[in-house]
């Protein structure tokens, strides 16, 4: 029936739902590094943009190192 299949449907966008906001709330919190005061990015180790730290000032990581995690993340469904 229809309705069989909508309330299917349903349900798994709602399982989907909470097993995403599940993940990005128990996702781990990446500390930021310090070096001479200064924030640096925990994969290159470079000091992380002022824009960067403006836009997100918990940034852990400089956009290209996060860009990187993020494609990598998706390559194995992450």
């Amino acid at each position: 029936m229809v309705v069989d299949d909508i309330d299917r449907a349903n349900a798994l966008a709602e399982t989907r739902r909470k097993a995403t906001i599940s993940n990005i709330v128990n996702r781990p919190k990446l500390a930021q590094q310090y070096v001479d005061g200064e924030v640096v990015c925990l994969d290159c180790h470079e000091e992380i943009d002022k824009a960067r730290l403006d836009a997100n000032p918990l940034a852990a990581m400089c956009v290209p190192c996060a860009e990187k995690r993020e494609k990598k993340g998706k390559q194995y469904g992450r």
